[in-house]
C-alpha cells in the first residue's frame, strides 16, 4: 500500500520528536508517582530510584521558562587578588592615590580602566571627577561614557541629540554613534567633590 504526501522527518527531527516522548513519558511518570513517590510495601526502594523520583520530580515542577535562554548584561567584575608577588608594594603611596591633580594627568583609558574595574573604591570616585572634568557624560542606563563630537543639533529640557564619542568597554575602545539621543533622565549628575579632591 502506497501513501502519497507523506512526509518524512529528517534525522535531526527524528531526535526531536524522541527526546519530546522521552520527556512525556518521564513526566508522566513523574505525576504518577506523585501520590506514591515509594514502591509498594512488597518493593523496596534503591537510593538510585530515590534519587530518580527526585531528579524527576523537579524537571517536571521547574520546567525551563523562555527567559532562562536570554542572554544577561554582560557585567565587569572587580578584580581583586589574594597573593601579591614578592617584590611589589602592598600599600600604595595614600598621598598621590587620594590626589585629584594625579588622576586629571593621566589618559582617558587609564581612567576609564579605574572606574569599571575598581568598583566601590576612592580610585573609581576620583576617575570619575576627572573624566567629568574632560567632559565625558556618564549614561546610566547604558553604564557608558560619552562626549559630544559637536554643539548636538536639537536640544531641549528632556534630551539632545548628536553625535558622540563613547567608551565601548566589551572591546575596550572608544568609538562614534551619530546622531544619538542622550536623555537627561539618564545623565549621572552627582557632584563629586569632597574632602579627598584636593
Amino acid at each position: 500500500m502506497k501513501i502519497e504526501n507523506q512526509i518524512i522527518p529528517t534525522p535531526t527531527q527524528q531526535l526531536t520528536l524522541r527526546s519530546q516522548q522521552n520527556y512525556l513519558v518521564a513526566a508522566t511518570c513523574a505525576t504518577s508517582r506523585m501520590a506514591s513517590p515509594l514502591p509498594s510495601d512488597n518493593e523496596r526502594a534503591t537510593p538510585e530510584m530515590v534519587c530518580q523520583f527526585k531528579l524527576l520530580n523537579a524537571a517536571f515542577n521547574f520546567p525551563p521558562k523562555p527567559c532562562d535562554s536570554e542572554r544577561g548584561h554582560r557585567s565587569l567584575p572587580c578584580i581583586h587578588t589574594t597573593t601579591i608577588p614578592d617584590g611589589w608594594p602592598t600599600n600604595a603611596p595614600v598621598s598621590q592615590v587620594m590626589d585629584s591633580k594625579f588622576y586629571a594627568g593621566l589618559e582617558c583609558e587609564s581612567l576609564f580602566f579605574m572606574f569599571y574595574y575598581e568598583e566601590g573604591s576612592l580610585a573609581q570616585v576620583l576617575a570619575a571627577k576627572a573624566l567629568k572634568a574632560k567632559i565625558w557624560r556618564y549614561h546610566k542606563q547604558l553604564r557608558t561614557w560619552f562626549q559630544r563630537l559637536e554643539t548636538p543639533k536639537v536640544i531641549n529640557t528632556e534630551f539632545e541629540r548628536g553625535n558622540y564619542r563613547y567608551w565601548d568597554f566589551i572591546s575596550w575602545s572608544e568609538k562614534i554613534r551619530n546622531d544619538f539621543t542622550f536623555e537627561y533622565r539618564y545623565l549621572e549628575n552627582v557632584e563629586l567633590s569632597g574632602e579627598f579632591g584636593r
